[in-house]
């Protein structure tokens, strides 16, 4: 996790909560169709069935990788924890899992992805679910508090996944579950020889991918899948989870996409009215046709026993 403070480079080495600032209002302002924002999550492997019983305003802030509450069968009045919450998608899916006797918690270092998260909270009507501003890599909880942690995009790219790793491992119950989904680093020739990135991971993007704060590109900017890229590669992550003390872990598939195959920005590339009202400059354009990245969904488990369901 990283946040507006000199403690905010992630690994990847750039300011990703003022990048994620920008982005709320840059989709503020844009003319998102949610039915296409609707596909475009489908094609990340989210449900539709979620997607639908949630006010369509609230799918066009979405920054993930793919479907991490979809990786673990959640069950009426268990806690659960987004590390990493953005706008509030997945904490949203989470709390109608858990009905009412269940509660989420979202944590976020960007004020302005936690003010939409309310907002998108009260839209939905969501009660048993909160959203809190953090700063640092510390988890604001108890030990042995939740049932289920979960994290879209969030920890590959961190500026102390180990800590976080560490944390999310603190915060669980014994037999409790960490679901993530996130991008990791891939062979450079995925790409064919075009250039490598996730924008932190947008798959329709309307900001391009942000670079270092002295304005020069780089590799290792929070864009990069390919070789020296700030991402950890499978083996890494599966080590650090090792090594923070998590049990068995399970893989789900390996994706590598194309960002100009979502269909969000297939509908921008397709057209430039629409990319024009997007406010996209040639740097975008170029970066949704070019941009690839790889995939990977994990579910990790704390030794011990599992608790019941409240």
């Amino acid at each position: 996790m990283s946040g507006g403070d000199p403690r905010s480079r992630g690994g990847c080495g750039v300011d990703t909560a003022a990048w994620y600032g920008r982005a709320v209002t840059r989709l503020a302002q844009a003319r998102v169709d949610p039915a296409v924002a609707r596909e475009d999550l489908i094609w990340l492997g989210y449900d539709a069935e979620d997607l639908d019983a949630l006010p369509p305003e609230v799918l066009k802030y979405s920054f993930g990788s793919g479907n991490p509450v979809g990786l673990t069968r959640l069950r009426p009045g268990e806690v659960v924890l987004d590390v990493g919450s953005g706008a509030g998608l997945d904490a949203l899916i989470a709390a109608r899992r858990v009905g009412p006797s269940g509660r989420v918690i979202g944590v976020d270092l960007t004020p302005e992805m936690v003010e939409k998260a309310r907002e998108n909270a009260r839209l939905a009507g969501a009660e048993n679910v909160e959203f809190r501003l953090v700063t640092g890599d510390s988890l604001p909880l108890e030990d042995a508090s939740v049932d289920v942690v979960t994290s879209n995009c969030v920890l590959s790219c961190a500026r102390a996944p180990d800590r976080l790793f560490a944390e999310a491992l603190r915060v669980l119950r014994p037999g409790g579950r960490l679901t993530v989904s996130d991008v990791v680093s891939a062979p450079s020739a995925l790409s064919g020889g075009a250039p490598t990135g996730s924008s932190c991971c947008s798959s329709g993007g309307l900001l391009e991918p942000p670079a270092p704060e002295d304005g020069r590109p780089s590799a290792a900017s929070c864009c990069g899948s390919g070789s020296g890229s700030g991402f950890l590669s499978l083996e890494q992550y599966l080590d650090k989870l090792w090594q923070a003390g998590f049990g068995r872990i399970e893989l789900g598939p390996r994706r590598d996409l194309a960002v100009r195959d979502s269909p969000r920005a297939r509908a921008l590339l397709q057209s430039a009215g629409a990319a024009a009202g997007a406010g996209l400059t040639p740097q975008e354009l170029a970066w949704l046709r070019s941009c690839v990245y790889s995939t990977v969904a994990i579910l990790a488990y704390k030794p011990g026993p599992a608790a019941p369901a409240n």
